[in-house]
């Protein structure tokens, strides 16, 4: 079963899409940046099926890198999008 099937299947269930960015720019360009990105997926989650009213967005910008901004490598895993599944 696929995650948007979890929650067009199952209302007691919620989704926290979060954005992030690498540490190039400025941070209030990093908080937009993470927001437009956070938003994209909800709108391929609505796309797909999903209650508007189960999906929680957050903008966490530069926030929380899981790796070394000193790299290409390291910036590139920062830029991303992580979901977590909520039971209510």
């Amino acid at each position: 079963m696929h995650f948007a099937d979890q929650l067009i299947f199952n209302d007691s269930l919620k989704v926290s899409i979060a954005g992030f960015t690498d540490n190039t720019g400025n941070a209030a360009y990093n908080k937009q940046l993470s927001l437009l990105r956070a938003q994209n997926v909800k709108q391929y989650m609505l796309e797909l099926g999903v209650n508007e009213t189960q999906i929680i967005v957050s903008a966490n910008g530069v926030s929380d890198p899981v790796a070394n901004n000193n790299t290409a490598k390291g910036r590139s895993a920062n830029r991303r999008v992580e979901m977590l599944l909520i039971q209510l």
